[in-house]
């Protein structure tokens, strides 16, 4: 058997697209029942699955009413009401008020998380207290374009699916060494 040259794969970083299409909102902060929004997703299995996967960024697409300027804490948790595995606060900036033109808003986290292939986790979003009259709202995509996961609204999934992307970095394994020929 002819020796093959030992190759190192490189890390890959990908993108877990949820929905980029703007064709409604969720208030976000306006009253108590409103102020956690989260979006479900899954983790996809890569090549190898000896590969490790961490989530480097996630991106949301915001609007706004007036001028919010309460911080949102942005975390990943593996349950809806779990605890937040990374979480970062972030007041965005730059807000269009126009409902069909949200603002894209990234968010790295201060260490990369470590995940799981074939798991599901949530992207949570949450403030700390509502003002009716100054508030966000996050843009959604109609009939549920993403298949691994849902926007959460009140504790429920209902049937749409938030603008919101996950960057992942898959890095493969490091092969061991070749023993040297006897």
């Amino acid at each position: 058997e002819p020796s093959e040259a030992q190759t190192v794969s490189q890390p890959v970083r990908t993108q877990i697209v949820i929905a980029e299409k703007a064709q409604n909102s969720v208030s976000f902060g306006n009253s108590k029942q409103n102020l956690i929004l989260a979006q479900s997703f899954a983790i996809p299995a890569p090549n190898d699955p000896a590969s490790s996967v961490v989530i480097e960024k996630v991106s949301f697409a915001l609007t706004r009413r007036r001028n919010p300027i309460q911080p949102i804490t942005v975390s990943i948790r593996e349950t809806l009401d779990g605890a937040s595995l990374v979480s970062t606060q972030v007041v965005p900036s730059g807000l269009s008020e126009k409902p069909t033109s949200p603002t894209w808003v990234d968010v790295s986290f201060a260490a990369p998380l470590n995940v799981t292939p074939a798991k599901t986790y949530f992207l949570v979003l949450s403030l700390e207290k509502e003002d009716g009259s100054h508030f966000y709202r996050w843009l959604y995509e109609r009939r549920n374009p993403y298949k691994d996961g849902a926007l959460w609204v009140r504790q429920r999934a209902v049937a749409e699916d938030a603008l919101a992307k996950v960057s992942l970095l898959v890095t493969p394994p490091v092969p061991p060494p070749t023993p040297p020929p006897v």
